[in-house]
């Protein structure tokens, strides 16, 4: 039987490796010119993909009220790792009216060629007819931009973003059963809160797994994840690159009472027939305006103008 003397030794013992221990692990985090290492590797895998997505958008009435409306959606997508896109999305949109709100199907179509963003909008009593077209400097957002779950992000890259100020390894975490790095940028103070964004990235996998923005009025109170979106179910779609079927997305309004943090909108939807690096026509990326159609301006300066029907034949002429 040990005398008191050996045990506070072991017990001293056992402390200090435990601290060993742990200084070990936080030694052997990666760094984030690790990190950044990877993210490069990841990259040069991917010239282009393309994926069918279907989902469900839940929005609240942003005017006030408790009442959610819910949508279907599905979109066919292509876009290259230089950022052009094309899309045909279909499903259900949603109108407001004086009293509540309402959804309505719609149908809509967009390129962008990396100089100006082309879309044509379908009449939603009739989905074969094309009712307005626009033009703009950057595409519309529509649903869960997939290579936001690559590296090559979405207006810029994951490398592109993190070199915009200071990120750090902070710990790891699990995600579906795998250990991954979250990565945290250092905060900015702005509009008297401090904000930040949290990216779980799987380094074996080369993929952010998981986006988190959080805010807080002080550096002494937790972080607030007021929106958040997640890849779930990864596959190797080719050899290195690993692309999830499932998806969530979520945003939440957090009130200065103090009160249970209120659901804002949000999406759950799947990715099918991933394709990555196949070869596309070259006209993938333009797309022409009927001559019966109005065209919007919504570039710098165009003031959201109608153009007129020379205006919208010659911007056609440009397309090869």
């Amino acid at each position: 039987m040990k005398t008191p003397v050996q045990q506070l030794a072991c017990i001293a013992l056992v402390l200090l490796i435990s601290c060993e221990s742990i200084a070990f692990a936080e030694d052997t985090l990666p760094s984030m010119d690790d990190v950044k290492a990877r993210i490069q590797e990841a990259a040069a895998l991917i010239q282009n993909l393309q994926v069918s997505e279907k989902a469900v958008r839940r929005q609240r009435d942003f005017r006030g009220g408790e009442e959610i409306y819910e949508m279907k959606r599905q979109c066919e997508w292509t876009v290259t790792a230089d950022g052009k896109r094309h899309y045909v999305a279909t499903g259900e949109a949603f109108r407001y009216l004086p009293k509540g709100g309402t959804t309505s199907p719609f149908k809509s179509e967009l390129t962008f060629d990396g100089t100006y963003a082309r879309s044509i909008r379908y009449l939603s009593s009739d989905l074969t007819r094309v009712v307005s077209g626009q033009i703009a400097d950057h595409p519309s957002r529509y649903s869960m931009l997939p290579t936001e779950f690559t590296v090559l992000w979405g207006k810029e890259t994951l490398l592109e973003i993190l070199a915009k100020r200071p990120f750090s390894v902070v710990r790891e975490a699990d995600h579906e059963g795998r250990t991954v790095l979250v990565i945290e940028g250092e905060p900015v103070e702005r509009d008297g809160m401090f904000w930040t964004r949290r990216i779980y990235f799987d380094m074996e996998r080369g993929v952010p797994v998981k986006t988190a923005y959080a805010n807080r009025k002080s550096l002494k109170v937790d972080w607030n994840e007021y929106a958040v979106w997640t890849g779930l179910d990864h596959q190797e779609i080719i050899p290195g690159v690993w692309l999830p079927l499932k998806y969530r997305k979520y945003s939440f309004n957090f009130k200065d009472d103090g009160s249970p943090k209120e659901f804002v909108d949000g999406y759950i939807g799947t990715y099918s027939n991933w394709k990555l690096n196949v070869n596309l026509p070259d006209d993938k990326f333009t797309l022409k305006y009927p001559d019966n159609i109005r065209v919007n301006d919504q570039r710098k300066g165009g003031n959201g103008n109608l153009l007129s029907k020379e205006e919208s034949q010659e911007l056609n002429a440009l397309v090869k």
